[in-house]
């Protein structure tokens, strides 16, 4: 599970569910997990707009999963997390629209909200390609479960 904190005071709270996410392990979105509230989804967005910088995603949470429409977003680097924890702070803040503008929230942050902190484990893998005669190596990524090794 994944919280929101540091919500600005009074809390003009755009959620219409509870600020704590849990993943849908069966669930991904452009090669993320996507996490819900039980009412809104939070999920990765690509930018495929020439206009955008294309290193660039949106964590945004929305009513569908994966769709550039929402109220609550993290604008990062394309990067290979899978989830929006860590992301945030030093100059990389939510934003979350309230009374038709879009507000920087600097404090706000996104943590574990888990009795153990999730870590994606990755391995990597050699292989002999028969036909070029080359070795490639790849990144498998694992669930989140701890109890894997």
């Amino acid at each position: 599970m994944i919280g929101f904190i540091s919500q600005p005071k009074p809390n003009p709270s755009p959620f219409a569910g509870e600020q704590v996410f849990h993943i849908i392990l069966d669930e991904r979105v452009n090669d993320r997990y996507v996490w819900t509230n039980g009412k809104e989804y939070l999920s990765y967005v690509k930018h495929d707009d020439e206009k955008l910088d294309k290193d660039l995603g949106t964590w945004i949470i929305g009513s569908e999963p994966g769709e550039d429409n929402g109220y609550v977003y993290l604008r990062v680097n394309n990067t290979h997390t899978l989830s929006p924890i860590g992301l945030d702070g030093d100059g990389v803040n939510w934003n979350w629209l309230s009374n038709k503008s879009w507000k920087e929230q600097p404090q706000m942050r996104v943590v574990c909200v888990d009795k153990y902190a999730p870590t994606a484990r990755y391995y990597e893998v050699e292989y002999f390609d028969p036909v070029s005669q080359t070795a490639h190596n790849s990144f498998l990524v694992t669930d989140f479960s701890p109890y894997l090794l």
